[in-house]
């Protein structure tokens, strides 16, 4: 138990802050599509917010120089997409 705390707290503050952004766009937007449309709408929801997140970093951060173009930024911001893509995707896969 102490490794992990340790861990999360040698986490930047900025990543953090990517993590939860990704969980509140992707979280907000996904459960509503796969609820009202299905997984495949769901799958495309989550494919949305995967490349807005990279296309963030390559023209905000890296061409118009507003912040540092990192990959490390939209891994964590797209982390939580990915987690709940392949977590819905098995469920799916699992129980039809």
């Amino acid at each position: 138990m102490k490794k992990i705390l340790n861990y999360l707290k040698n986490i930047a503050n900025d990543k953090k802050t990517h993590n939860y952004v990704g969980q509140l766009s992707g979280f907000s937007t996904m459960t509503p599509s796969l609820y009202f449309f299905g997984l495949e709408i769901f799958n495309y929801t989550g494919l949305f917010w995967i490349l807005f997140f990279a296309g963030k970093e390559i023209v905000w951060d890296g061409w118009l120089k507003k912040g540092t173009c990192e990959f490390l930024d939209w891994w964590h911001t797209s982390l939580p997409i990915f987690q709940y893509l392949i977590l819905i995707n098995i469920t799916f896969i699992l129980w039809h």
